[in-house]
């Protein structure tokens, strides 16, 4: 089987990342008026790679990235005009419905065109992404090969990495191997996105704008049991440091970029790069900041006064619980007493910490939520970020509760609280509300924070987040 295209070697391609909001309440807004919208918005990497192989080999490439209201009526209009031959559309599972609908816009508005489906969603279960009869292939795991494929003249039973529909029956190919040399992939084109001072993220991470996102790794090699491995997979593989600050560089030069954040899962897993890294934007003097997610396992102080030598402004740490036996049933592998040394150390050489922290894990109980509630407030990080479990697919959690019978086998979205443990959903809103306000409305933190304003930017940052908080968790 094959994609019967034009006889040109070369295509015209469009790549969609999805509005998370629904098309109805993304529409109410304008482009002056998204900058009111409690809106994080950060640029579709994953698109931009895909992109740059895409140019790489020749292919004429067009992104949309339909966060934004006026990409979403460009692609409409783009559509009716240019019949590309290929559309691929990132999915996520929480909004993959709408997702959905924005296909089935895609496809009547140019029926002749593939639809090419990726992202996490479409890694996990591909089934379900091809009982939605406008979607065409499904990409299992890392596109930026498997699309170079697809756009090539293979029949689709020599694709490796895809599923897709052959006689009215779903084929799923032999996986596709990782990419092994990163470096062997061109930086992604970040000229075909919207301008990257229209993104957003949250505030309290950034030090100076305009700032922009990058990934200097791929894979993580720990087993968490609430987190999803469908597209990079747990073979943890890195681009090389001198490979990492040559786009920081360009980002400085060719997009004025002030602030990095580095969107790996875990930034440390290899502390001899990230020390290599760190002399290398030491060495090229960049006028840089940055921040980035790590493990506390493999955190020294040493590293830590590198990173901030080296321009890094704030850590992020995934603790998710304060009770040692949650964090077994979630297989966190995180030793509680090297989380404090890991936060101590990084205030004491000047970095900010984020700490994330999840209610509502199987098993969990009011005196766990109790002591993981406790256990912020102990540890004082500069913020914390608290959410609901919430089981994806192609998690350890999600196959539990299917086992349980406590999800339908065919249920792939979950869009209610799910009971997991002794609080009842109710309970778990009411627990992570408490959280909240104990953890940020301490006189103690309000005055750490008020001692970090020294400019209007701080100013303007902390008073949105203040009021977002109030607005959530004080104001019923």
């Amino acid at each position: 089987m094959s994609i019967k295209m034009d006889s040109s070697d070369f295509m015209k391609i469009f790549l969609v990342y999805p509005p998370w909001l629904e098309e109805e309440t993304l529409a109410g807004y304008s482009r002056k008026t998204m900058k009111d919208v409690e809106l994080i918005t950060s640029p579709p990497l994953g698109l931009a790679y895909i992109a740059s192989v895409l140019l790489r080999e020749g292919h004429e490439v067009k992104i949309f990235d339909c966060q934004f209201p006026d990409q979403l009526q460009l692609l409409y209009k783009s559509l009716k005009k240019e019949k590309p031959q290929i559309v691929g559309v990132s999915l996520f599972t929480a909004s993959v419905y709408s997702s959905f609908d924005l296909i089935r816009k895609i496809k009547k508005l140019s029926p002749r065109t593939k639809i090419v489906a990726g992202g996490p969603h479409a890694g996990a279960v591909p089934k379900h992404c091809l009982d939605n009869k406008d979607i065409d292939i499904v990409i299992l795991g890392e596109g930026e090969t498997t699309m170079k494929d697809i756009c090539s003249k293979k029949k689709l039973n020599r694709i490796e990495g895809i599923a897709y529909r052959h006689k009215r029956k779903i084929k799923i190919n032999r996986p596709r191997n990782l990419i092994r040399n990163l470096d062997s992939i061109p930086f992604p084109a970040r000229e075909l996105l919207p301008k990257l001072s229209r993104y957003r993220t949250e505030k309290e991470k950034l030090s100076r704008e305009p700032y922009t996102s990058m990934m200097t790794s791929r894979g993580c090699p720990y087993r968490c049991t609430y987190c999803s491995k469908n597209v990079f997979g747990r073979t943890f593989r890195a681009r090389s440091a001198k490979n990492v600050v040559d786009e920081m560089a360009l980002l400085v030069r060719d997009f004025g970029i002030k602030h990095v954040h580095i969107y790996d899962d875990t930034f440390n897993a290899n502390p001899k790069r990230v020390f290599d890294i760190c002399n290398e934007i030491i060495k090229r003097k960049l006028d840089l900041t940055w921040d980035c997610e790590a493990r506390v396992n493999t955190i020294s102080k040493k590293m830590l006064r590198k990173m901030r030598e080296a321009g890094c402004t704030m850590i992020g740490f995934g603790v998710e619980s304060g009770d040692a036996r949650i964090l077994r049933i979630l297989q966190k592998d995180v030793d509680l007493n090297k989380v404090k040394k890991a936060v101590k150390w990084a205030r004491e050489v000047g970095i900010r910490t984020r700490c994330y922290f999840i209610i509502g894990s199987p098993e969990e109980t009011w005196e766990s939520v109790r002591r993981t509630i406790d256990f912020t407030k102990e540890l004082n990080p500069d913020f914390v970020l608290f959410s609901i479990l919430t089981p994806f697919p192609g998690t350890k959690i999600f196959e539990w509760l299917k086992q349980k019978k406590m999800i339908k086998e065919d249920e792939y979205v979950i869009r209610n609280v799910i009971q997991m443990g002794e609080l009842t959903p109710d309970e778990l809103r009411k627990a992570l509300s408490i959280a909240y306000k104990e953890f940020y409305f301490r006189p103690k933190m309000i005055f750490n924070h008020l001692t970090y304003i020294n400019n209007f930017f701080i100013l303007k940052s902390y008073t949105r987040l203040g009021i977002s908080l109030l607005r959530k968790y004080i104001i019923d």
